[in-house]
């Protein structure tokens, strides 16, 4: 990685602030879109992922003043943020698939079954589908899985720990770019290996409106190690699809309608809480790959205080119900949650 101009980053006492420094992968597809839909490899999408998991991680420990405390490291309309990242991705260039040959599964649809391509299921929105060549044809390009970049970034000292905490939550369950709750964008850490000071005790963790790791969160990983990504995250995704429609029977909506909102079905009568509605789904999938270079899916469940009263208890029995679900078909590692944010056991 080629050295940075670090001139600007000065801590409070006037010393320059060194930076974590990475060299990281791609494991899966990465969309991240300009506003012409090309891709670019920016800053943004990281500072938002690493915000993003700094609210899972920390939000519920500062209670009541965590939109100011995260405003004070990420910034907001009234101040910069003191969180700074430099991308070295020097001849990287997007790429344009029409497909990523997942698992093939069976769908109905007005009556008629047909088969969809399962990845696709997870990237819907980002293709359209082409009558003349009968298939979907992806209108994003994207980063592809093993392209490699570095990157640098500047916190204050106090806050270092709990940045590199965020960093390795997102190499460890998350990603970055569009759809990245669906497993792309899924991120390796290749150099040096990164070790986090934070340590998690979900026992001590109550529910929050947010997404938070709780005292109801679970992890789920793939019985098996895949030698392809997209094997991995087709095992995932056939597993979330089979729990989510074990939720209720086909034409019902309210059970799934908690799980995530909007929903939309062309000729359903979905209430209009439900097709208006916005709620991303709690449940975060990543692909991760291992040191003999396999991969492995995972399903990290962050279950919310739900923020309808009257409808919490249903909430719960559908976090429950979708646990039991996914634990027929993946492994629960709840109990590696510790060890992958970096603290050991």
């Amino acid at each position: 990685m080629s050295k940075m101009n670090v001139s600007r980053f000065v801590g409070a006492n006037g010393d320059l602030i060194k930076p974590i420094q990475c060299e990281i992968e791609f494991v899966t597809p990465a969309f991240l879109g300009g506003a012409d839909q090309s891709a670019e490899l920016r800053s943004p999408p990281f500072k938002a992922a690493l915000r993003w998991w700094w609210r899972v991680l920390f939000g519920a420990q500062y209670g009541a003043d965590i939109f100011t405390q995260e405003s004070k490291l990420f910034g907001s309309t009234d101040g910069a943020s003191k969180v700074r990242i430099e991308i070295n991705g020097a001849g990287l260039m997007p790429q344009k698939k029409d497909t990523f040959n997942g698992t093939r599964i069976n769908v109905v649809s007005k009556g008629k079954p047909f088969k969809i391509d399962i990845i696709d299921y997870l990237a819907y929105g980002l293709y359209d589908y082409d009558r003349q060549q009968h298939k979907n044809v992806y209108r994003r390009n994207h980063f592809s899985a093993g392209a490699r970049f570095g990157i640098n970034i500047y916190a204050p000292s106090d806050k270092k720990d709990e940045v590199a905490a965020c960093l390795q939550a997102l190499f460890a369950f998350g990603g970055v770019g569009s759809r990245s709750r669906n497993g792309f964008g899924s991120l390796h850490l290749i150099k040096p290996s990164l070790i986090s000071a934070y340590g998690v005790d979900l026992k001590q963790v109550k529910a929050q409106e947010y997404p938070t790791l709780n005292t109801a969160s679970k992890l789920f990983e793939t019985r098996q190690r895949f030698s392809q990504w997209n094997e991995a995250l087709s095992e995932i995704a056939v597993a979330y699809r089979s729990a989510k429609s074990a939720l209720e029977p086909r034409h019902q909506f309210e059970t799934r309608g908690l799980l995530a909102r909007p929903i939309e079905v062309r000729g359903e009568n979905i209430p209009n809480e439900i097709r208006k509605g916005r709620s991303p789904k709690q449940f975060i999938m990543h692909i991760a790959k291992t040191a003999d270079g396999k991969f492995v899916g995972r399903i990290l469940s962050l279950p919310i205080l739900f923020y309808d009263k009257d409808k919490r208890s249903r909430y719960d029995a559908m976090i429950q119900k979708m646990h039991t679900e996914l634990a027929k078909t993946l492994v629960d590692k709840t109990g590696d949650i510790s060890t992958l944010l970096g603290v050991s056991k």
